[in-house]
């Protein structure tokens, strides 16, 4: 018997979304924060929120929308930067 194969990138929802919608959710912050690094860790939060709801038991599909729709609710609901903390 062979040894169990790690899943690749291609088997990962949320690694497909990521490679899709990089560009937009990076070019949706870079103008509304006015810094490279803020917008690179918001980006980086988003995608890190999407794959927390995606461990969840019910998991939402991951998707452009979703993660656009997480960075407004995130930043409304707050008053401030999106958190990963919201993602649940």
């Amino acid at each position: 018997m062979g040894a169990a194969q790690e899943p690749s990138a291609t088997d990962d929802p949320v690694a497909a979304v990521y490679r899709r919608a990089l560009p937009q959710v990076y070019g949706y912050l870079l103008p509304r924060c006015g810094s490279v690094a803020t917008a690179e860790d918001l980006t980086s939060e988003t995608f890190m929120a999407a794959v927390a709801a995606a461990r969840l038991e019910s998991p939402p599909e991951i998707s452009v929308a979703w993660l656009v729709g997480w960075l407004a609710t995130s930043s409304s609901t707050t008053g401030a930067e999106p958190s990963v903390n919201n993602a649940a």
